[in-house]
């Protein structure tokens, strides 16, 4: 005899405990060494816990980096300038000095 029973798989940690699945608000700010652009990207990845290569559409799509480089460059006081825009499912919000704040919609 089998049974039809319709079991969720959801991932374990080696511990056998299920991961932690909430969003998280995340503060991230680029490194010297790091675009705006990534710096942005990794911050989604994080409050999403998900894999920056996975995140669909693509940073690109939905922003032009260039233009928001560009933006706190040329500005004659960056800290009068911030961008917010939402996709992911996130608010995302850059201020002056690379910082990036994500916040997930509930």
């Amino acid at each position: 005899m089998t049974s039809d029973t319709n079991s969720t798989m959801m991932p374990t940690s080696a511990t056998g405990q299920q991961p932690d699945l909430r969003r998280t608000t995340v503060s991230r700010t680029a490194t010297a060494n790091e675009q705006l652009s990534t710096t942005i990207v990794l911050a989604v990845a994080e409050a999403l816990d998900a894999d920056p290569v996975d995140l669909s559409p693509a940073l690109f799509d939905v922003v032009d980096p260039d233009a928001l480089d560009s933006l706190f460059a040329s500005a004659s006081d960056p800290s009068d300038v911030a961008v917010q825009f939402s996709e992911w499912g996130c608010s995302i919000t850059v201020f002056d000095g690379g910082r990036v704040h994500v916040t997930p919609d509930e």
